[in-house]
């Protein structure tokens, strides 16, 4: 039997960013239904629902024509509302010109929030509706549910930050095959070493999602490729060896 999900009508002070935006919305239903908890979910009456807020619960109800009822109700345009969070410290670069301001904004934003795990989510989903490919935004999605010990949503993200790195790096796309001398593995040229880091990440989370076989596999394919052991591969197998968990600079 489906948990029950009610949603109240309140009117937030800042309904386009906070608590009433869509995104965080949004993340609340969508984690109301995955765990089948019932939740009573406050929502704005001006919160707009954009087409990626609706195929993201389309996907998760399973059903393509699955909207809220709070959705329907307020699927009639509303004028966009101003951003109220428009200082220097959201709006700076970060992550360089190929990422859309709008979502290095929301990126910056996942750390204001983060307090409040629905709100935080929100600027996540924010982003990746934004710029849904790139690699940064990957990351973030990545840590987002990593740090909140969410790992089951975690891997697809670390999934796919691999396969993205793997690829600008030249390499082969299986993992598995990549050789000590596909690249430059040993020095501090970031993006051989953006490899190691997302294959840490990779079989860490497998590990703790109890894949245990693949976790280690992928740890020890980073000891062949840093076999200095500056990435910590080594302390992380003796850490799932010992039946332990350590979330430190995963």
């Amino acid at each position: 039997m489906p948990a029950r999900i009610t949603v109240r009508v309140e009117h937030f002070q800042h309904d386009w960013k906070g608590a009433g935006c869509c995104h965080t919305v949004m993340a609340r239903l969508v984690r109301a239904m995955t765990t089948n908890v019932g939740a009573s979910i406050p929502v704005s009456p001006n919160t707009r629902w954009p087409p990626g807020c609706q195929r993201r619960l389309a996907r998760v109800a399973g059903d393509p024509t699955f909207l809220p009822p709070v959705a329907r109700a307020t699927m009639s345009p509303f004028p966009e509302a101003p951003d109220v969070h428009d200082d220097a410290w959201l709006d700076r670069r970060y992550y360089g010109g190929d990422l859309p301001a709008a979502a290095e904004r929301a990126l910056h934003a996942v750390g204001l929030a983060w307090e409040d795990e629905a709100v935080a989510e929100g600027h996540i989903y924010e982003a990746l509706d934004l710029a849904p490919g790139h690699l940064a935004v990957q990351i973030a999605a990545y840590k987002f549910y990593f740090y909140r010990h969410r790992l089951q949503e975690a891997l697809p993200y670390a999934q796919a930050c691999l396969a993205q790195i793997l690829r600008r790096n030249q390499l082969p796309a299986d993992w598995r095959d990549v050789r000590p001398g596909d690249a430059a593995f040993t020095t501090l040229n970031p993006e051989p070493r953006m490899v190691l880091f997302a294959l840490v990440a990779y079989g860490y989370v497998l590990a703790r999602l109890g894949r245990i076989e693949e976790g280690r596999a992928a740890l020890i394919k980073v000891t062949e490729l840093d076999p200095t052991d500056r990435l910590g591969a080594l302390r992380l197998l003796a850490v799932i060896d010992g039946g332990g968990q350590d979330d430190d600079d995963v």
